[in-house]
């Protein structure tokens, strides 16, 4: 009796340290599954962030695009003359140039504490002031251009004065 009692002990000992075994292979084949997961993920983020650079580097391509298109002003068509002003989508004779009417709506709100503008807000600006029918294509490409030659400053959506401009004209 005494056998069968050790037989059985060790029997349950055997029964536990399978249990454990089985356990553990699970655990390993649970953390396999994750981690191809986990791969698979990586992968479609990584194609996921090469369309968002593609599509950036296209938004630029088409942004330099439309700002090297000559300005309306410049176009000399011969018909212009006669086209009546409610017709004409073209920038108006005896304005600022875009680039100064973009730094004027930016020193306006800076003047009133506002940190920044929207291509949006700059267009209802100049709008207001000199252009009534000014579009947003109008604005958006001169003011990324200006960005990019480092003449303004930009965070998130928003064009702002470079903090050199202002210290500068600060003194002023």
């Amino acid at each position: 009796m005494g056998f069968a009692i050790a037989i059985g002990a060790e029997f349950h000992y055997i029964k536990r340290a399978m249990a454990n075994i089985s356990k553990l292979k699970m655990i390993q084949i649970k953390r396999r599954m994750i981690s191809q997961k986990i791969t698979q993920q990586r992968e479609v983020l990584a194609a996921l962030e090469a369309e968002e650079r593609d599509l950036e580097i296209a938004e630029r391509v088409l942004a330099n695009l439309e700002a090297e298109q000559p300005e309306p002003e410049l176009a000399l068509e011969p018909e212009s003359a006669s086209t009546p002003a409610s017709e004409s989508s073209g920038k108006p004779e005896g304005i600022p140039t875009m680039p100064e009417m973009i730094f004027e709506a930016l020193k306006d709100a800076r003047s009133r504490g506002v940190k920044g503008l929207e291509p949006k807000d700059i267009t209802a600006f100049i709008a207001e002031k000199w252009w009534p029918d000014v579009k947003i294509n109008n604005v958006g490409p001169i003011a990324w251009r200006l960005y990019k030659s480092e003449r303004l400053a930009k965070r998130q959506s928003k064009y702002r004065l470079p903090d050199e401009w202002v210290e500068a004209n600060a003194a002023a």
